[in-house]
């Protein structure tokens, strides 16, 4: 009798420990429902002292079972809350994609969350670049695309403080043409095969003769011409941790 009163006591602290650590869990994991779960496991301690019980310190088995039922609404929605969020997430970064039905698949799609949102910010910015020079294009037919490959050494220096501000403000204008849902693939990638990304993201800018204009570019104003390059860097250029404001800009 001894025997089995010690197995049952020892099987009865396991229970209190693992029972123990999961409520700590969850404490951790949804600290919002900690509140609830203290007051339950207080009523239970309380109702337990009214019966004549004496009182312990420390929690016993019912007391984290009062506390554990206690998370269970507020954790429920906040799953649900969190799923919704994820979902919502999904939808926006991958567009065309299906969204997983199983949470364990939605959770290894989210695990790509930061190198996804690195590939929309260089989707935006090849949107940007090409609505900019659609604007070029529209009233300038004359420009070569193939001058705009590089830029000229030297241009920041040469335009003006205020010129520098006037294109920030434009090219912010220009954003509110650009359709921000659909993704953007770099057509250069995809004709240049794979192993050129590293390569692009290395790129420097090229030094260009300032005597050297494209053929066409001279009846073009002088702003036009510091600012047409300007707009049409690659993406490589660019710096897509900077986050870029100006009046213009709708935040």
């Amino acid at each position: 009798m001894a025997a089995q009163s010690k197995v049952l006591l020892d099987t009865a602290k396991r229970w209190v420990e693992e029972i123990s650590a999961l409520d700590r869990g969850l404490a951790a994991a949804f600290p919002e429902a900690q509140e609830a779960a203290l007051a339950a496991a207080g009523r239970e301690r309380d109702a337990r002292r009214a019966a004549g019980e004496v009182g312990s310190p420390f929690f016993s088995m019912d007391h984290h079972l009062a506390a554990m039922h206690a998370r269970i609404t507020p954790i429920t929605m906040l799953g649900y809350e969190l799923r919704q969020a994820a979902e919502e997430l999904f939808r926006l970064l991958w567009t065309t994609e299906t969204l997983p039905g199983e949470v364990i698949n939605l959770v290894k799609w989210l695990e790509n969350v930061p190198d996804r949102l690195l590939d929309w910010k260089e989707s935006a910015a090849r949107a940007g670049a090409d609505m900019a020079l659609s604007f070029v294009l529209s009233w300038y037919e004359e420009v070569s695309l193939d001058q705009l490959e590089s830029r000229r050494a030297g241009v920041e220096d040469t335009l003006s403080a205020e010129n520098k501000t006037r294109r920030l403000a434009r090219a912010c204008a220009i954003t509110d043409y650009i359709n921000h849902n659909i993704f953007v693939n770099d057509p250069n990638l995809l004709e240049e095969g794979p192993g050129e990304e590293e390569e692009m993201a290395d790129a420097e800018e090229t030094a260009v003769p300032e005597a050297d204009p494209a053929s066409g570019l001279g009846a073009l104003p002088t702003v036009l011409l510091q600012l047409a390059p300007r707009l049409y860097l690659p993406v490589s250029f660019a710096c897509h941790k900077t986050m870029v404001k100006s009046p213009g800009c709708r935040v």
